[in-house]
């Protein structure tokens, strides 16, 4: 069980320690803070989720200003604080935990951009090294990119897009081979990687795969599932 404090005041002297990472939040559920030790000994990166809106520090911030900083955010009225084992962030943007309905999830940017869904639906995202939230209304989320299968003579290519159409037209330009797309459903990395991974041993080159016939079935079950999907 990590250590509680009613106040920031109280777990201050505690943060002195490279080691702790503090994590307050509000009897409501509308705040969220996650203060996590820099490189630098006594300096801290600060996140804040308030009504589903994120903000954080664009660099690291001494202890002497934090109550400063937080103060003049509006984030000193967490209910509680709680304190973590936490090693120093190498880097601004190394990684964040956000802890949201009772759970936690971590993001990881050294991996580029990286989103997390929790359990209702609400999504924290870090691109570009900044974080994003949008508060989950109880619907499904869909991705912003799709899975797109195009065929080419007996082979297929597996990826991922935004615009699948102008992906084809990529493909075609300067091929005289044929394109065709044969299906496109919604989906991102995830989706795209577990496709990859599952007829790895008909993988021909990169995204392009040998056509066999259970990867038309494949195709078919997963153009069935997003059917039905939309109509619920």
């Amino acid at each position: 069980m990590s250590p509680e404090y009613a106040t920031l005041a109280q777990l201050l002297p505690q943060l002195s320690a490279m080691s702790q990472e503090a994590v307050g939040w509000s009897d409501a559920g509308r705040l969220f803070v996650n203060i996590i030790p820099a490189a630098m000994p006594g300096y801290f990166h600060v996140y804040g989720i308030e009504d589903g809106e994120a903000q954080s520090t664009s660099t690291p911030i001494s202890i002497e200003l934090l109550e400063e900083y937080l103060a003049g955010q509006g984030w000193l009225d967490c209910a509680k604080w709680e304190l973590y084992d936490c090693p120093p962030l190498t880097s601004l943007w190394d990684g964040i935990t956000i802890s949201y309905g009772g759970q936690e999830k971590r993001l990881d940017t050294r991996r580029g951009r990286m989103e997390v869904t929790f359990a209702d639906n609400s999504v924290a995202t870090i691109e570009n090294h900044r974080l994003h939230f949008a508060k989950g209304r109880g619907r499904r989320r869909e991705p912003r990119t799709w899975i797109y299968f195009v065929k080419a003579g007996g082979f297929i290519k597996i990826g991922t897009s935004a615009s699948p159409e102008s992906r084809l037209n990529q493909l075609r330009s300067g091929n005289p081979e044929p394109f065709e797309m044969l299906a496109q459903v919604r989906g991102g990395r995830q989706l795209e990687r577990e496709l990859h991974a599952r007829f790895a041993s008909c993988r021909h080159q990169g995204e392009w795969f040998v056509l066999t016939d259970e990867i038309l079935a494949v195709i078919r079950e997963l153009v069935e599932q997003a059917q039905v999907s939309r109509q619920e």
